[in-house]
């Protein structure tokens, strides 16, 4: 028996070495191999010499301990060199003095980080081409609107036919509205685009986050702008339920609202336009949606009397901004750039309001 586990050992790394070589990991040279059977050599002959002056037994003992150790070291040894595991992704070279790596290491450098960083870049890749997606919708809605109408400057499109003398006549209103802007904000030049969207998936792809809005402006993404489901012949733009919004509110209001905020971003420019606060931005909007015809003492009154309409977040409507900045630019004679300046709370602003209007 000894004989044979000798032979065994001697031929060991030899075996080792062919086996490496056919996994195709040869972490091991012929050298190194030719030093371990050496070694094992040696080390089986040593333990035979020394038992043979012992007993049998005593000998046959030693030799059977030495033989378990250095099968145990061929064997972890050719573990650690031979045996292919679905987590080696490189070729190792045995260090006998090294710590072998926890499995859970390799799970996680080899294969829950490449995962990680797969998954990462196939979420940035589609969040990329959703973004461009969207901006080309945005950029570029006609397929999306199969009827439209020219008037000057302004261009109405919409996914419902309409009457086109009717379009015309709502698009001349719109540029009415504008031309009554404060003299800084008018811009006789720019073409902008009209869409009204009423089919729910359209309104999905365009208005996005304000889904419920009336109306929305994306400046300076594109001069364009969006109204929900409307009717171009009647001039009316309905609400979520279907029930039109009530005069003097209609379509060409909304489409001159949301050209009024690409007037204001020209102006301030986009960022500053973003900061604006909100009795600012869309006071200054709703006055040009107006053109500037406010009522100041039939306003000032409904306020007072806490009318639901000048309450923006009970009836949506910005009335009681509209109220706020007419008095700033007519009553106490501010020019549209201290407007956007000022720092003044609306609220501020109502008290010199009331404070002047007659009891």
């Amino acid at each position: 028996m000894i004989t044979v586990v000798f032979q065994f050992l001697s031929t060991g790394p030899e075996l080792n070495y062919t086996l490496g070589r056919h996994n195709g990991c040869v972490s091991m040279g012929r050298q190194h191999h030719r030093r371990s059977g050496a070694r094992a050599n040696r080390r089986a002959f040593t333990a035979t010499s020394k038992g043979s002056d012992r007993s049998p037994d005593a000998a046959q003992d030693a030799d059977l301990g030495s033989i378990f150790r250095l099968c145990a070291r061929s064997l972890h040894a050719s573990k650690c060199l031979n045996l292919r595991s679905p987590f080696t992704t490189h070729r190792q070279r045995y260090d006998p003095h090294a710590p072998l790596e926890p499995s859970s290491s390799k799970l996680l450098h080899n294969w829950v980080m490449p995962l990680a960083t797969g998954l990462i870049c196939r979420v940035v890749v589609t969040a990329a081409l959703l973004i461009v997606c969207v901006v080309g919708i945005l950029l570029y809605p006609e397929p999306l609107h199969g009827h439209h109408v020219d008037q000057g400057r302004l261009r109405l499109y919409s996914d419902r036919s309409f009457d086109a003398d009717k379009g015309r006549a709502l698009l001349n209103d719109v540029e009415r509205r504008l031309q009554a802007a404060p003299v800084e904000l008018r811009d006789p030049v720019s073409v902008y685009r009209i869409f009204v969207t009423n089919a729910e998936w359209r309104r999905r792809l365009v208005f996005l986050w304000v889904y419920l809005a009336g109306g929305v402006n994306y400046y300076p993404i594109a001069h364009s702008v969006f109204l929900r489901q409307g009717d171009v012949n009647t001039d009316r733009l309905f609400q979520t339920d279907g029930a039109p919004v009530a005069a003097p509110r209609t379509l060409s209001y909304f489409a001159a609202h949301e050209i009024g905020h690409s007037l204001i971003g020209k102006r301030t420019g986009a960022v500053a336009n973003w900061r604006l606060p909100a009795w600012i931005r869309e006071g200054m909007a709703d006055y040009i949606a107006f053109g500037g015809d406010v009522d100041i003492p039939a306003l000032t009154k409904e306020l007072l009397e806490g009318h639901r309409e000048l309450d923006p977040k009970r009836s949506g409507f910005y009335a009681r901004y509209r109220l706020a900045v007419a008095y700033l630019l007519t009553r106490e004679r501010w020019s549209v750039d201290k407007v956007f300046r000022t720092q003044q709370p609306s609220t501020e602003v109502e008290q010199r309001l009331v404070g002047a209007s007659p009891q």
